[in-house]
C-alpha cells in the first residue's frame, strides 16, 4: 500500500516576512543574471532553514511511522547559495538524528553530488517526463524563464542537447 499525505507548511513562511522572494510577495523574484557575488553566496530565493524544517518533519513522521529511510533531492548546483544542499549539512543531519535512542531514521540525498544536467540525463534514463516538471520560482501559469531555478534548469537542458518541454510551445 502507498500513501501520500500532505503536510501543510503554510505557517513557516508567515513566520518569515521579508526574508525571502519565495515566502514573501513583497519580496521580488530576481533574474539569475541580475544577482551580483554577494546575493549569489546567500540569493533572495533563500528561505531561513526551510530544508531543516522540511527534513524536521519528514524525519518525525517517517519516525512515528517506522519508516527509517528519508530521501532529499539536493543537488551540487544549489550549494553555492543554499548551504542546507550541501553534503556536509545531509552529513550532520543524519549526525544529529543519529542521536535517537530508538532506530534512526536517516537522510539520503543521492543527487548532491550531481548538476542539473546530469540530473536531467539520468531522469531521461529512467523514463521521466520533463512535462510533468516545475521549477520555476514565480510560480506563474509558465515558466518566467529568468528567476535563478528557470535560469539554471535552461543552460541543464541546453547542456544535454534538448529542449525543456515547458518550454517547447
Amino acid at each position: 500500500m502507498t500513501a501520500h499525505d500532505i503536510v501543510d507548511m503554510e505557517f513557516f513562511g508567515a513566520l518569515l516576512p521579508g526574508a525571502s522572494a519565495l515566502t514573501d510577495a513583497a519580496v521580488a523574484v530576481p533574474r539569475l543574471a541580475d544577482l551580483d557575488s554577494k546575493e549569489l553566496s546567500q540569493p533572495p530565493t533563500y528561505v531561513p532553514n526551510r530544508n531543516m524544517m522540511l527534513l524536521s518533519v519528514a524525519a518525525a513522521y517517517a519516525e512515528a511511522r517506522g519508516i527509517r529511510d528519508v530521501f532529499y533531492g539536493a543537488q551540487t548546483q544549489d550549494s553555492y547559495g543554499y548551504w542546507d544542499c550541501t553534503p556536509v549539512f545531509v552529513e550532520r543531519v543524519n549526525a544529529v538524528l543519529a542521536l535517537n535512542h530508538r532506530p534512526p531514521v536517516m537522510v539520503h540525498a543521492p543527487f548532491v553530488w550531481m548538476r542539473k544536467a546530469e540530473e536531467i540525463t539520468l531522469g531521461l534514463e529512467l523514463g521521466l517526463d520533463y512535462a510533468h516538471t516545475w521549477t520555476c520560482y514565480r510560480g506563474d501559469v509558465v515558466p518566467c524563464g529568468e528567476c535563478p531555478s528557470c535560469a539554471e534548469r535552461a543552460t541543464a537542458f541546453k547542456e544535454v542537447g534538448i529542449v525543456d518541454p515547458l518550454v517547447a510551445t
